[in-house]
């Protein structure tokens, strides 16, 4: 299974990098992992993908709610991709959320990209370590 994160924006610098960077390798010694700051149509994905799309019209799930789609995703072995997709400015095109599997909400607020994609791979990284049964997450 392949972790895939496409995100707007420049590539990351800096603190911002360092961060991601972090979250990056953390998330490397379980799943392949890609963080991808190129546009992203519906085209560029495929059948066996699944697509999540962080919107903030979207579901909201709590830590244990996303760990547990995320283990049916990983484990189901119909996915070749868990493939998230961060809006640009105005969101994502309309393609794009139909395509979604999962229209996912971490809040009603909107957050700029540079700052969400570490909040996402953090996210990703805590909900690992959850399938693990490791102390990182407090419940």
């Amino acid at each position: 299974m392949q972790i895939v994160i496409y995100s707007p924006g420049d590539k990351p610098k800096g603190a911002e990098k360092e961060l991601l960077e972090d979250y990056c390798k953390r998330i490397s010694r379980i799943f392949k992992f890609e963080l991808l700051t190129i546009p992203v149509s519906a085209d560029k994905l495929v059948e066996s993908d699944f697509v999540v799309v962080l919107d903030e019209t979207g579901v909201r799930l709590n830590n244990l709610e996303f760990t547990k789609k995320f283990e049916d995703v990983t484990s189901s072995g119909r996915y070749k991709r868990l493939v998230f997709i961060i809006g640009e400015a105005y969101g994502v095109s309309r393609e794009l959320k139909e395509r979604a599997n999962l229209t996912w909400s971490f809040s009603e607020q909107v957050f700029p990209h540079r700052l969400f994609r570490i909040m996402l791979a953090e996210q990703i990284y805590r909900t690992i370590e959850i399938t693990k049964g490791s102390p990182y997450h407090h419940n």
